[in-house]
């Protein structure tokens, strides 16, 4: 081997050494992964009178955006604070949350191991039994609080000094000053089974306002195809501002300072479909309205309806519903009678009379009544003791060259049956 070469292989000895003694050396230390929960994006609160229904769905994910969460519980915080028009807005924090109140702690069921489903036939269970009616990853939930009177004791955050300080570095607009109710703010987060917090979700406040006051039951009627409700507003509700001119002559036009009341809408719900958990929200037939009427189409005659009613005000920026009206319920009875039968026609043939008629169209006709008459006698009496359901009838108790009158009669398949008015009549000669 000439010297050359042996250099270059020294050259290659030399740099493995080097590479292979410089794979064991530690590099400068990685900042630690936190696992936690992913935030709550999907919290939503709702006041109904003196009861606050916080929903949120469960994270699915951790906050590095791998599934299943790292997940041990949910929890929501709650903090009462006393808003003043000069204290600058207080944003979520450990004083924050130091203050606040759990409201719930929502223990959430661990997820399957990777590979398994609960449908799998392995009787191995992968859960244990106290953990199987738990609360899932992706399910939704609703907690509910009640307004009592401890709820209602503002925490004060800030020193008043401090607030005069922040306000006075802004402008202030011309307000009215007015007291404002306390407000009662909310927050969720996941806690993962290392006990670390994922991050906190939106805060959401409801006001602690005097709740609008109950309206009237609403009154429920009935056609032969959908139900009526219609209520009055009650002598408290808010009502919309009406355009027009001036009631004073000659007044000057103006406009108004600060923003006026929204007008009440309404809220209805049709109890006998609602969820009968405790913690369900109530769902309404309709976003809420300022109308004071709604038709619902579609009917089933015999089953028991039965409607509420709550006025939902804003009020300093809240939406407040009242408590629930009394109810009103109906069960709706088919009296309706079909319409009368049209296009009859009566036709002779050599041993009888062939009667046809137009098919009704309503979807509850169980058959249809024929009646006869002689042409000398105004009285027609049933020829059919029972409806026929077909829209065709072959009379053959007939006497010869005898004139004969006819009119059809619908009937429907209502408990006691509506009978129609008679059709128009036909007359024809027996062969």
């Amino acid at each position: 081997m000439t010297g050359s070469r042996r250099t270059i292989w020294h050259v290659i000895l030399w740099l493995l050494i080097t590479v292979l003694g410089g794979c064991g050396k530690k590099g400068p230390p990685l900042t630690p992964l936190l696992i936690v929960p992913a935030q709550i994006t999907e919290f939503e609160v709702t006041r109904l009178n003196d009861r606050v229904y916080m929903e949120f769905k469960v994270p699915e994910a951790n906050q590095a955006g791998d599934m299943p969460a790292d997940l041990d519980r949910v929890e929501i915080y709650a903090l009462t604070t006393q808003p003043a028009l000069l204290q600058p807005s207080e944003p979520f924090s450990e004083d924050w949350l130091e203050l606040a109140t759990l409201v719930a702690s929502v223990p959430i069921r661990p997820p399957l191991p990777l590979g398994t489903t609960a449908d799998d036939a392995d009787p191995e269970p992968v859960v244990d039994a106290a953990q199987v009616l738990l609360t899932r990853q992706g399910d939704v939930v609703t907690i509910v609080e009640e307004i009592a009177p401890d709820v209602l004791i503002p925490v004060t955050l800030y020193e008043p000094e401090v607030a005069v300080a922040a306000a006075s570095r802004r402008p202030q607009p011309f307000v009215s000053l007015l007291p404002l109710a306390p407000i009662r703010s909310y927050v969720a987060f996941g806690v993962s089974t290392r006990n670390r917090e994922g991050p906190d979700s939106a805060m959401l406040a409801i006001s602690l306002v005097d709740a609008p006051a109950a309206p009237a039951a609403p009154i429920v009627s009935y056609t032969s195809t959908s139900i009526q409700v219609d209520w009055e507003a009650p002598a408290t509700a808010a009502l919309p501002v009406q355009g027009g001119e001036s009631a004073m002559v000659g007044a000057l036009a103006s406009t108004s300072v600060l923003a006026g009341r929204e007008p009440s809408r309404y809220v209805l719900y049709d109890v006998t479909k609602l969820t009968t958990t405790d913690t369900a929200k109530p769902e309404p037939l309709r976003i809420p309205s300022t109308a004071l009427s709604f038709s619902e189409e579609g009917i089933t005659f015999g089953i028991r309806r039965c409607y509420a009613l709550r006025v939902l005000d804003v009020i300093q920026g809240f939406e407040i519903q009242s408590a629930e009206s009394v109810e009103s319920c109906i069960v709706p009875i088919d009296t309706f009678a079909p319409a009368a039968p049209t296009g009859l026609t009566a036709l002779a043939d050599d041993v009888a009379i062939n009667l046809t008629w137009d098919d009704n169209a309503e979807t509850d006709i169980a058959g249809y009544l024929v009646l006869r008459g002689r042409t000398t006698d105004a009285t027609l009496e049933p020829l059919t003791p029972e409806p026929v359901v077909e829209t065709t009838y072959r009379d053959t108790t007939l006497e010869p060259g005898e004139q004969y009158m006819y009119q059809v009669m619908a009937v429907d398949t209502a408990a006691f049956q509506n009978i129609s008015s008679p059709s128009e009549r036909v007359v024809e000669t027996a062969p």
